[in-house]
C-alpha cells in the first residue's frame, strides 16, 4: 500500500530541481513576473521561449554578420556618443555615462 501511495505521489507531483541564483538575479526575475503568483519556472520558461529563434539564419544574414565582425576587427566602429550626436541627441549618451553606462 505504501509503495502504491509513493508511486501516485511521484506520478502526479511535478518534478523539479534546486537552482542557486544570486539575489540580484532573483530581483530581476521578480521584476519580470507578469503577475505576483507567477513561478520562477514560468518566468524562466517564458523568457527562454522568447529568446530562442527556431528559424535558421539566411545566407544574407550570415554574410551581414560576417561583414559586421570584419568591421569590428578592422576598427571600423563608432561610439554611441558619435551616433547620438549624428541623430541630434547627444544628451542621451551623457545621461547614460552619468548613470555608469559606458558608451
Amino acid at each position: 500500500m505504501i509503495f502504491y501511495v509513493y508511486m501516485l505521489i511521484h506520478l502526479y507531483m511535478p518534478q523539479g530541481t534546486t537552482v542557486r541564483i544570486s539575489l540580484r538575479t532573483k530581483t530581476v526575475l521578480d521584476d519580470l513576473k507578469i503577475h505576483p503568483k507567477e513561478s520562477y519556472d514560468e518566468v524562466i520558461s517564458r523568457l527562454s521561449h522568447l529568446a530562442y529563434d527556431d528559424e535558421p539564419m539566411t545566407d544574407e544574414e550570415l554574410q551581414a554578420l560576417k561583414e559586421g565582425l570584419d568591421d569590428v576587427k578592422a576598427g571600423r566602429t563608432r561610439s554611441l556618443d558619435e551616433i547620438m550626436k549624428d541623430l541630434g541627441d547627444d544628451k542621451f549618451a551623457a545621461t547614460l555615462r552619468k548613470n555608469g553606462v559606458s558608451c
